[in-house]
């Protein structure tokens, strides 16, 4: 719904389902649109992020023509290495549970996040946490827990791109299932990042492999 004065907004369904908005600038002030959930989710969650779009660009009225004022990853203080590689990856823009965990996280903070699947997750804790992590130190700093082997290979495998710069840093997944060798061999080679399942990485402390005295999250 566009309030009465507000500039005209043209729904623009292309190929792919998606809603687009653009505007008829006619005002020089956007209102709010208020959207119902009395149609079925898919149209709704199309309308919710056309929404999020057009709520995070500014009219300007020198040159008639919208900006956008989302944040952006290089005003999240990340580490060189770390930013430079969600900027090879084609991110500029957070989602917001990277925008509202990544500052904390930052600073050292606890955090708990709550977000669905396709946020972008992974990358809200671990970009942040690789930002404060010292590559040289050899053994554990960063401890994940995956309830499952898969998404501990899929954890691991998106850290590891995550620090694709930086080249003293050692991702290692452990899972049951498999044999231990291999995995005690990353300890010893003193891997930082230790994504793995609750049972396995239980097994590896108790048996003395994997030793938390630099765990830093």
């Amino acid at each position: 719904a566009v309030s009465e004065g507000s500039p005209s907004m043209q729904r623009i369904h292309d190929n792919t389902g998606a809603i687009h908005f653009s505007n008829v600038l006619t005002g020089s002030c956007m209102s709010k649109i208020a959207i119902t959930d009395a149609i079925d989710p898919t149209t709704t969650e199309m309308y919710r992020s056309a929404l999020r779009t057009v709520s995070s660009l500014h009219y300007d009225e020198n040159n008639h023509e919208p900006t956008d004022t989302r944040m952006r990853f290089d005003e999240l203080a990340l580490t060189q290495p770390i930013l430079k590689a969600v900027q090879n990856a084609g991110y500029e823009n957070p989602s917001p549970i990277q925008e509202r965990a990544i500052p904390p996280l930052l600073e050292g903070s606890d955090f708990i996040g709550v977000a669905q699947t396709g946020t972008g997750k992974t990358a809200a804790f671990a970009l942040p946490l690789l930002s404060r992590m010292d590559e040289s130190v050899k053994g554990a700093q960063i401890l994940v827990l995956a309830p499952t082997r898969e998404l501990a290979l899929q954890v691991a495998e998106a850290i590891e791109g995550f620090a694709e710069n930086l080249p003293k840093l050692r991702v290692v997944a452990v899972y049951g299932g498999t044999g231990y060798g291999e995995q005690i061999r990353e300890f010893k080679r003193g891997a930082q990042v230790v994504v793995g399942t609750p049972g396995r990485v239980m097994d590896h402390i108790e048996k003395g492999y994997l030793k938390l005295d630099n765990l830093q999250a």
